[in-house]
């Protein structure tokens, strides 16, 4: 136990093979099973939602923890947070934000939210209300998405030094990111409700 805990890959790869497991043993109860697409489906919900949180969780750190405590740090401690924090919340929230962008591209189908009628045997009946809930926070999180790689981390790669550039060209990087950051936290809140509305509504 103490040699699975002393890695996090160690420990997320305990925590995939029990979620297996656990998979398993709830398909094997169903007695019926499940077809390949509701098979399709879960698993990319289970990493849909896995993505949105780490991506969610980075927009909440880099607001609510990282910026502030660059903004309250000394030289020393801000340029330490700049090299060993700062690339490493950068790297993880674009990448989660690609496949939280593509595992929904694929539950948008298979939910019967786009070409339904392409999987299924017929059109899927969507409810108004739930359409409007999908469609809207659809197109918040590729807003978000816009934002993490057009203005977010090209602005991070002149504040760590990736692209040179003068002072003057550093402070406005810095800023842009601040408030791309901040723009994302807006968005964050209501696209996770319209997710949720469209999933329950």
């Amino acid at each position: 136990m103490a040699s699975l805990l002393q890695s996090p890959l160690k420990a997320l790869l305990a925590g995939v093979a029990i979620a297996a497991a656990l998979l398993v043993a709830t398909l094997a109860g169903t007695g019926t099973g499940i077809d390949a697409i509701g098979l399709v489906a879960v698993l990319t919900r289970w990493l849909h939602v896995g993505a949105g949180i780490i991506w969610l969780g980075m927009i909440w750190f880099v607001n609510w923890i990282q910026l502030v405590a660059i903004a309250e740090a000394d030289q020393p401690a801000r340029g330490a947070i700049m090299k060993h924090i700062v690339p490493r919340v950068a790297a993880t929230f674009r990448h989660t934000s690609h496949l939280t962008i593509a595992t929904g591209a694929v539950l948008l189908v298979t939910s019967g939210y786009l070409g339904g009628s392409l999987i299924y045997s017929s059109a899927v009946f969507i409810p108004t209300s739930r359409n409007i809930a999908m469609w809207a926070a659809t197109l918040g999180a590729l807003v978000m998405y816009m934002f993490v790689h057009m203005m977010i981390w090209p602005g991070l790669r002149v504040v760590l030094g990736i692209e040179k550039a003068d002072a003057d060209a550093v402070a406005a990087a810095r800023a842009k990111v601040a408030t791309y950051a901040r723009l994302n936290l807006v968005l964050a809140v209501p696209v996770t409700l319209g997710m949720i509305v469209a999933a329950h509504a």
